[in-house]
């Protein structure tokens, strides 16, 4: 976590669950391997070891400071990416062999054939494996993602959501003013 390169996504929870409710809920969506013909899996996993598909434990620190209890883990995300290179030579070396003319195709069976192409990659092709670490500050319904790609943003919102049947929200400055300003000075600001 100490990459000079570091980059946090903020977010809010509205409720605040118990430990036990945390622990079901992070157990409950650890690792499943990924199936052939799956693109993307999603999944939680243990903070120290991100391939182990058991938490070892799940770690609490106690901060003195005012923090309160924070509990982290990896948000772990299996994406199986097709080239498209090779995709286009399959399609042309699959024409040739069947004797198709790529120039006078019509467009549903070219569609058909490079479907079928990619389904087929994509149950031989290995999963991406990228383990992005959380922290999730339960006491002020606080989660720090450590990381700001939109479409791994957008995977861990939904993810969380559904899991923890939550409705996350990303802290940007004008929540921010909600939560230090009352409703009068929150109702003057006007965008620039």
């Amino acid at each position: 976590m100490l990459d000079k390169t570091l980059q946090i996504t903020k977010y809010k929870t509205k409720k605040i669950p118990n430990l036990e409710t945390i622990e079901n809920i992070l157990r409950d969506n650890g690792i499943v391997k990924i199936q052939p013909e799956e693109e993307v899996k999603v999944m939680f996993t243990d903070f120290d070891d991100p391939y182990n598909d058991k938490f070892n434990d799940i770690i609490i620190n106690m901060y003195g400071d005012g923090l309160g209890d924070i509990i982290r883990f990896n948000f772990r995300l299996d994406i199986k990416k097709i080239n498209k290179n090779i995709l286009k030579h399959k399609f042309v070396k699959y024409c040739k062999a069947n004797n198709i003319d790529i120039k006078n195709i019509n467009k549903q069976r070219k569609n058909e054939i490079i479907e079928n192409l990619y389904f087929n990659e994509v149950k031989i092709t290995q999963p991406e494996i990228k383990s992005i670490e959380v922290l999730y500050q339960f006491n002020t319904q606080t989660i720090y993602f450590f990381n700001n790609n939109k479409k791994h943003n957008d995977f861990f919102v939904d993810f969380f959501n559904k899991a923890f049947d939550e409705n996350i929200y990303p802290v940007i400055p004008f929540i921010l003013a909600e939560e230090v300003f009352d409703e009068n000075t929150i109702s003057t600001i006007k965008p620039i």
